[in-house]
Parts: C-alpha cells; sequence; structure tokens
C-alpha cells in the first residue's frame, strides 16, 4: 500500500545517479557513481570515513591549503560527498512495527475499515472483507495481522498468487508462524511453488535492511518511477528472492524501464 496519512514511518530511498548508455551500463554506473560499495545505506554502524572522497595523488595538492574557517553558531560542516544515512539508524523495522501496533487501535478510520472487514468476512462476503481490509492497510500499511486477514480474503477467492504477496509480506514483517505458515504453505502448493519456511526475520535494523513488504516494493518502485513493478508478477518475484529492501532497490535500479523513466535526470548526472 503507498503512503497515507496514518501511517508510521516508511522507506525514503535515495534513487542512486546512472549514466543511461544502456540498461546493463546503467546499472553499473549506478553502483559507481553513487560508491554504494562503500556507502552502506542505513547502516547503524557505518563508519563516516568509509564515504570520505579519496585523497588526491601528492602531485595535485596544492602546496598552501589555508584551513577554512569556523562558521559561527552551527554544528560542524561535513564534506558534501560524506553522505550517508546513519543519522536515520534509531528507525528500525521492529520500531516502524510496534508504532503500528500501539497506534492503529486509536485511529477511528481504520477502526471503522476493520469493524465492517470483520463483518463481511464472517457473513462470508470476501469481496467486501477483501475492500475494507485493503482500505485499513492503506492507513496502516505494517500490521502484520491485517496483512493475514487481507490475505485470507484473497485466498478465499481463489486469487492464490495475490494471497501470497500478503502472507510473504506478513512473514516479513514476523507474524507468528502458526499465525502464517500453514496459509503461505497452501496458497503456494496452489501455485505450484515450492514453499520453505525462512525462520523469523531480525527486525532490529533499519528499513532498507529488513526483509521487504509489498508495501516497501511499491515505495521504491513509485521513487524509482517503475510503479508497475510492485504488479503481481514482479512483487512476487521479488519477495520471494529479495533479502532486504536493499536488494530491491538494486533490482529496481537495474532494470531497462528505470534507464528509460530517469532518461533527462540521469544525462544531467551523467554530464
Amino acid at each position: 500500500m503507498l503512503a497515507e496519512e496514518g501511517e508510521v514511518p516508511t522507506i525514503r530511498a535515495t534513487i542512486l545517479p546512472v549514466a543511461a548508455a544502456s540498461a546493463a551500463s546503467a546499472a553499473s554506473a549506478a553502483l559507481r557513481a553513487a560508491d554504494l560499495g562503500r556507502i552502506v545505506l542505513f547502516a547503524p554502524n557505518a563508519a563516516r570515513t568509509a564515504a570520505e572522497p579519496p585523497a588526491r595523488p601528492p602531485a595535485e595538492r596544492p602546496v598552501a591549503e589555508p584551513a577554512p574557517a569556523p562558521a559561527p553558531d552551527h554544528a560542524p560542516l561535513h564534506h558534501p560527498r560524506a553522505f550517508t544515512l546513519a543519522a536515520m539508524a534509531t528507525v528500525t523495522r521492529a520500531g516502524q512495527i510496534a508504532t503500528t501496533l500501539a497506534t492503529s487501535g486509536a485511529d477511528e478510520r481504520f477502526c471503522d475499515h476493520i469493524a465492517r472487514a470483520d463483518a463481511a468476512r464472517d457473513c462470508g462476503d470476501w469481496g467486501v472483507a477483501e475492500v475494507e481490509y485493503a482500505a485499513a492497510l492503506r492507513r496502516f500499511p505494517l500490521h502484520w495481522g491485517y496483512c493475514i486477514q487481507y490475505a485470507h480474503t484473497i485466498k478465499e477467492q481463489g486469487r492464490f498468487a495475490h494471497a501470497e504477496i500478503w502472507y510473504r509480506s506478513a512473514v516479513a514483517l514476523a507474524a507468528p508462524a502458526d499465525a502464517v505458515d500453514e496459509h503461505l504453505a497452501f496458497v503456494c502448493r496452489g501455485s505450484r511453488v515450492a514453499y520453505q519456511p525462512r525462520g523469523v526475520p531480525d527486525l532490529a535494523v533499519p528499513p532498507l535492511l529488513a526483509p521487504p513488504t509489498w508495501h516497501d516494493i511499491a515505495t521504491l518502485a513509485r521513487l524509482a518511477q517503475v510503479p508497475h513493478c510492485a504488479g503481481d508478477d514482479q512483487a512476487l518475484m521479488l519477495l520471494r528472492s529479495a533479502a532486504d529492501n536493499r536488494a530491491v532497490l538494486r533490482d529496481l535500479l537495474g532494470r531497462h524501464d528505470f534507464a528509460r523513466a530517469n532518461r533527462d535526470f540521469l544525462n544531467v548526472v551523467a554530464g
């Protein structure tokens, strides 16, 4: 689900520079231009020195280079290339989930949607239940309990691949195994896909290093201007294969669609 009011903090990804000569070279240039190998996005212990610019060769060093005067009444300035997201390391996926569970019950619109969804589910009106659970998840997309309920309504309508997306999203949010594994295994069998439980994920990490949910994939795809990559087939492929949201971002950056959608921007960045 995409960001809406009442939602807990979500991933805000930086779209990395790419030279748009071809899809393959674009992805390669993206990683080089952003120094992705040296900058660990959202990493709690990322050293500042990892993002420092390389020292100039001795022949290029000026004879004398006076130190800049300190800026009064300001915090120490950092080199503009020393860009990391380490300052956001206090935002963890576990914290986002805890905030969701603690605050969603006080949200009147969320509770109204859930009440209508539950009533429709109990009557076997799966179409209405699907609509109402979806509306609730637009407000709190990291609520694993209602990811499961939403998946149930879809499974009951025989749409196993779409249900798998939401069961896998619940697993990524550390839903209890006894609440989701049996249902996820069932829809995987219905899609003729082998299911291997992954165990409980470590969510005491920044969101970019957490396992992806559908909401994460949709957010990153929208930021990369390739929103169609959040469709069922593409999202399901990423949910099955990507270890974390950084892997999702890398995948999106390597696609032809990313280079085409961002051609003007990439040409400017490439100089």
